[in-house]
């Protein structure tokens, strides 16, 4: 169906479901948008500022800023061993580059060179890749794939083998070839292995599809949507957390993880504590790397993005969505694709989202634990609790509360995962404060986690 007439069935869709009317020109203008429709369009609502995406984003360095990012990729290196080593994180400090591009949060180091290592056949498209870095690996293939990564981000080194990957070689010699004009390319052998210094890197090639909007959606969704599209914006403009990049190297956490918790909270404060909302790099070009969240109703996923707050229509749970939409007014076009990478750095397709389960006890996973840099938390770092308490027929109260605690997880899965503790006292009062509001959950009350 062309955009237009999609675009005005979703607003009918909305209008007869009783959507607001910011929804409903949200949805309709959004396919105008991808249509390319320009500033006014539901893509520019909220105030994004617009720019010519620096070269740098595609790959395209001078001498300095190459060694500026040899010298990143030294540092996320040393940090990575020795948390791995001994628990702590040798960073000193936030990173900046001296190019102001390298520094926007839509900049990620860490993905630059993954295309060229997986058409050199050096890891898999499908490896989680922060996953081979982050955690120590025993196997020799993951050996053998950290060792790609880590000679890309430290030397823009890259090393194949004529026996072992004869496929993978070929590429690299074609590869060889057709920079063989490039200022700054090194060749070599290295123990019967080609070897390339400052190659150029390979663009993200991802095929495309139209975005699969949904066809119904509940009146609670509909609320719930809303109330994201209002907060969202006002969310993203201000400033909590460091780039994704500064993480890397830092620890802790970053905007878009203050977004996840800002959104987790939005949906509990309307009565939805167990919707998932999960955390993804949209990967584009070479360096590009826009963080989303995608939030998973029961009848519909929704994409944000937290740089700026802009919110896509809801699509189906197994739909795509337009990337296109997303990056224009980051002032980005999406030439080749992107790939959408999870937190651990595993190829991903958000959803379809499993509902979390009731359990007794909490998961038997650790608790979190802050980054050495950072003050130490309280074990699942717990949100303030939420309560309820309601006078009785007859006297007394009942009381009703419920926190989010946050855990580790190991890979492929999300790095942190929420569990959703509710305790519940059918008899007895809440903890009050001075005022008498409640607080926290009464002391004779029971307690189960959802996760």
């Amino acid at each position: 169906m062309p955009l237009r007439r999609r675009a005005a069935a979703f607003a009918t869709f909305a209008e007869r479901k009783t959507v607001s009317a910011g929804l409903v020109a949200l949805a309709g203008a959004a396919m105008l948008g991808v249509a390319g429709v320009g500033p006014g369009s539901w893509v520019a609502r909220a105030n994004a500022a617009m720019f010519v995406p620096d070269p740098v984003f595609a790959g395209t360095l001078t001498n300095q800023q190459q060694t500026e990012m040899m010298q990143w990729g030294q540092a996320y290196w040393n940090k990575i061993e020795s948390v791995i080593s001994s628990g702590s994180n040798a960073a000193t400090g936030p990173w900046s580059f001296s190019t102001p591009a390298m520094n926007s949060p839509l900049f990620n180091p860490f993905y630059g060179p993954m295309q060229t290592l997986v058409n050199l056949g050096l890891i898999a498209g499908t490896d989680c890749m922060k996953a081979i870095t982050e955690t120590p690996g025993t196997d020799a293939a993951t050996l053998a794939k950290r060792a790609a990564i880590k000679d890309a981000l430290v030397g823009f080194k890259f090393k194949t083998d004529p026996v072992t990957d004869p496929n993978g070689t070929t590429a690299h010699v074609y590869k060889i070839l057709d920079a063989s004009l490039v200022s700054g390319l090194v060749t070599y052998t290295e123990g019967g292995k080609l070897v390339s210094e400052k190659l150029p890197l390979d663009i993200i090639i991802a095929a495309g599809a139209e975005p699969q909007f949904v066809d119904t959606i509940s009146v609670d969704t509909i609320n719930a949507i809303n109330a994201i599209v209002v907060a969202a914006p006002g969310y993203a403009q201000t400033p909590t957390g460091g780039t994704e990049a500064q993480k890397l190297l830092v620890g802790g956490v970053s905007h878009a993880d203050s977004m996840q918790t800002k959104i987790r909270q939005l949906l509990a404060d309307l009565g939805h504590p167990k919707i998932a909302v999960e955390r993804f790099d949209m990967v584009f070009s070479v360096y590009g790397s826009l963080p989303i969240l995608v939030v998973g109703f029961d009848d519909a996923k929704l994409i944000i993005d937290t740089i700026n707050g802009n919110v896509h229509p809801p699509v189906v749970h197994q739909g795509v969505f337009s990337a296109a939409a997303l990056l224009t007014p980051h002032g980005h076009v999406v030439g080749g694709g992107v790939v959408l990478r999870s937190a651990w750095g595993c190829l991903a397709a958000p959803g379809p989202f499993v509902p979390p389960v009731v359990h007794p006890t909490p998961p038997s996973l650790p608790s979190f634990i802050a980054p050495p840099v950072f003050p130490s938390v309280t074990p699942g770092n717990p949100t303030p609790w939420t309560c309820t308490m309601v006078a009785l027929v007859g006297g007394g109260w009942s009381c009703s509360c419920f926190r989010t605690l946050t855990y580790l997880n190991p890979p492929p899965g999300p790095p942190s995962f929420p569990s959703i503790q509710t305790c519940t006292d059918p008899l007895g009062p809440c903890q009050v404060n001075s005022s008498g509001a409640p607080i926290g959950p009464s002391p004779g009350g029971s307690c189960n986690y959802t996760y």
